[in-house]
């Protein structure tokens, strides 16, 4: 019998409700476990509920057209290179908000 080789899966998502951003790296692995990497941006809503932290925010670099660069999908160095350099940052996710996670 063969045994094959179970690689971890990952994704990534990006959330923004009604100017609340939110970022999450989040993996599923046979060894590790569940383990997920969130941060929100900071909200306040006036006196009544606040929640800040230290987060350091999420960005992702765009073209000029605002779509985002895959970089891990380009192979050519000198392209990518190229690329990056008329790119933009976009903020996801603004810094001071809370970290949240999950580890096993």
């Amino acid at each position: 019998m063969a045994a094959f080789p179970i690689r971890p899966t990952a994704f990534t998502g990006a959330v923004d409700v009604l100017s609340f951003g939110f970022f999450g790296k989040v993996r599923l692995d046979l060894n590790e476990g569940l383990t997920a990497d969130l941060e929100a941006s900071p909200i306040e809503l006036g006196g009544v509920l606040k929640l800040l932290g230290d987060g350091k925010g999420v960005t992702i670099k765009v073209d000029a057209e605002g779509n985002p660069i895959r970089n891990n999908l380009i192979r050519d160095i000198k392209k990518l290179q190229a690329i990056l350099k008329d790119a933009k940052d976009q903020t996801l996710v603004k810094a001071g908000g809370r970290p949240l996670g999950s580890r096993p």
